[in-house]
């Protein structure tokens, strides 16, 4: 293990200088040119978000893993570099896989295990300037970058430091670094322990205060005879934090209500995306199926005794595509599928289109929308939706 850990600092020093020159030489293109987060208000004037939808042209594109055997074992994350290339977050194979834009295999990085480009548990992956390729992975709390190339090829990891606590999320990179999640240690509640949210430098280094703290999941605690559970609340509020394009901006919203506040990189909150929504009633029979869901009758008695929201949450999931319009996946009195709504910065809702429920965005660029979801046989799926956002 030690051996592992020094092989990993000798990389470090060997390799960021010139991983650092990489980034550097595309840092002057495009980081100093502002993301204009007027031009929907300036274009349109205000705009009611309950007006009427322009409407969306969805296709699928291309289908990645739709075999017999199931390429994939457990997509976690989609990513795409400025040629269209595919990396797919593989957790249960401990790999990214990556794709050419035609669907073309092209490599696989990373295995099991602890050492350099090694992965125990694939959460996230995120392109940064110049094609540069990050993981991070949650069980080792480490983040690997993987140098830009025709084949990407491991350059160094790091855990980053500075602050007490343990990292909980990798958001991306940013100017200068990058933005994590940071959890304090002690307490058992995750209702009592936010998330604080830090940028660090190339190396990985935590200075200054927290740009946002925000919430967990909530959840249902329990404690009998000295043993601790925690378990989802049904239809919990959650957090949901995105990088918007060009990384300049953070989007975080609540999913108590459809507000998503534009935060700058210091923490300023710059402006704030708010939509007209109708809550949607938990009925006895939403609540009934929700439990019948869960195997374990201790949990399923916790769930139960709790008390539970009067209504869904307005949201589950949002995405920002490069166009600075949020893509949310909205909760409706139809269950069976999911209701997204593409909203403009200043609330106005531009377009409208259900899915199944499985299917989850991941990222949206150039045209292209990019979701995990499965066939049939319930294996992973990777699809890539071409879409045209309709004229009125």
């Amino acid at each position: 293990m030690h051996g592992l850990r020094k092989i990993e600092r000798a990389l470090v020093f060997v390799s960021l200088f010139a991983l650092l020159g990489i980034l550097a030489s595309c840092k002057n293109a495009k980081e100093d040119t502002p993301l204009d987060l007027q031009r929907a208000s300036e274009e349109r004037g205000t705009a009611e978000s309950q007006g009427a939808s322009q409407g969306i042209d969805l296709v699928r594109d291309l289908v990645l893993g739709d075999t017999e055997e199931g390429f994939f074992a457990q997509v976690t994350d989609v990513a795409v570099d400025r040629h269209g290339r595919i990396y797919i977050a593989d957790r249960s194979s401990y790999q990214i896989k990556i794709f050419s834009a035609t669907g073309q295999s092209i490599m696989n990085l990373g295995s099991n295990g602890q050492g350099p480009g090694e992965f125990a548990s694939l959460a996230s992956i995120h392109i940064g300037r110049g094609d540069t390729l990050f993981a991070y992975d949650s069980r080792q709390r480490r983040m690997s970058v993987f140098a830009p190339a025709a084949s990407p090829q491991f350059a160094y990891s790091l855990i980053p430091s500075g602050r007490s606590g343990v990292m909980r999320a990798l958001f991306g990179p940013v100017a200068g670094g990058y933005l994590v999640g940071y959890m304090e240690k002690g307490g058992l509640d995750p209702a009592q322990n936010p998330q604080h949210i830090y940028r660090t430098n190339y190396q990985g280094e935590v200075s200054g205060q927290a740009l946002l703290s925000i919430p967990q999941q909530q959840t249902i605690l329990q404690i009998s005879g000295g043993v601790f559970s925690v378990t989802n609340l049904p239809f919990g509020r959650k957090p949901v934090l995105r990088l918007g394009p060009e990384r300049q901006y953070v989007y975080y919203g609540w999913s108590d209500s459809l507000s998503i506040g534009i935060y700058a990189l210091d923490g300023r909150e710059v402006k704030r995306i708010k939509a007209a929504y109708q809550p949607v009633e938990v009925t006895p029979e939403d609540l009934e199926q929700k439990l019948g869901s869960v195997d374990d009758e201790p949990y399923r008695t916790m769930q139960r005794n709790a008390e539970i929201p009067d209504t869904w949450p307005a949201f589950n999931d949002f995405i920002v595509d490069d166009e600075a319009r949020v893509w949310v996946n909205i909760n409706t009195a139809d269950h069976d599928q999911f209701t997204w709504w593409i909203l403009e910065t200043d609330g106005a809702r531009v377009a409208t289109f259900t899915l199944p429920n499985e299917v989850t965005f991941h990222t949206v660029r150039d045209g292209y929308a990019y979701a995990s979801t499965f066939n049939e046989a319930g294996a992973p799926l990777v699809v890539r939706y071409r879409y045209r956002i309709t004229q009125p």
